[in-house]
């Protein structure tokens, strides 16, 4: 029954009893908070349905989104941890081919600081053999060393060469003049020769010594 029949059935019952109007004013305001508070809570139930709908929508959007960022997150991860190993593998590699090509070079330095003090054929072959060593690691490291440091290897191999030809030069004079007198202007040029690579396979053998020092210190 609606508050309007309600307040309909209690005037005509009043009227009946000959009611007076301060009774059916008294009684139409009192039936009227009580329907006016049933209204109240009806809206306050709608509304709090309403903000829980919303509450609820609210936090599945909020997870759908950290749910997307999450993976997207681990994607980036997982790439850059990826990059990192990869990263790692090549420096270590490339420690390992830096380290056999500087422990070659200065292989080659100590036969040649021997050969200087002795000219001697077994010294020569010894050269040799380092030379054709150094020349294939060189090669097969080239595409893990910086290039300018390729380059300069490449140069000092190659006056190390020459030194080996001018020291193999200065054997053959003295043996082929074992009886004869020696051309000793010749002799002294080869010997001034082969001081100047030796001089010179010296500063650039610091030169690369310096530039590895500095291509490791950037991959720590």
């Amino acid at each position: 029954m609606s508050f309007q029949e309600i307040n309909t059935f209690i005037l005509t019952l009043l009227d009946s009893f000959g009611g007076g109007a301060a009774v059916v004013t008294a009684l139409t305001l009192f039936l009227g908070k009580i329907q006016a508070k049933r209204i109240h809570e009806k809206d306050k139930y709608s509304f709090r349905q309403e903000l829980e709908q919303l509450k609820q929508q609210h936090d599945i959007e909020m997870q759908n989104i950290i749910n997307r960022y999450q993976k997207s997150i681990e994607h980036y991860k997982f790439e850059l941890d990826t990059q990192a190993t990869k990263a790692k593998i090549y420096n270590d590699t490339q420690f390992k081919h830096y380290n056999t090509l500087y422990s070659a070079l200065i292989d080659l330095k100590l036969i040649a600081n021997k050969l200087w003090e002795n000219a001697e054929q077994s010294k020569v072959k010894i050269l040799s053999k380092k030379l054709k060593e150094a020349i294939e690691n060189l090669e097969k490291s080239r595409i893990l060393i910086a290039e300018d440091d390729y380059l300069e290897m490449k140069r000092l191999i190659e006056i190390f060469s020459n030194y080996r030809v001018g020291k193999q030069k200065l054997i053959d004079i003295r043996n082929s003049n074992l009886n004869q007198i020696i051309d000793m202007y010749k002799v002294e040029e080869i010997i001034n020769g082969n001081l100047d690579k030796l001089n010179n396979m010296n500063e650039i053998i610091e030169k690369i010594t310096i530039s590895i020092k500095r291509s490791i210190k950037g991959t720590l």
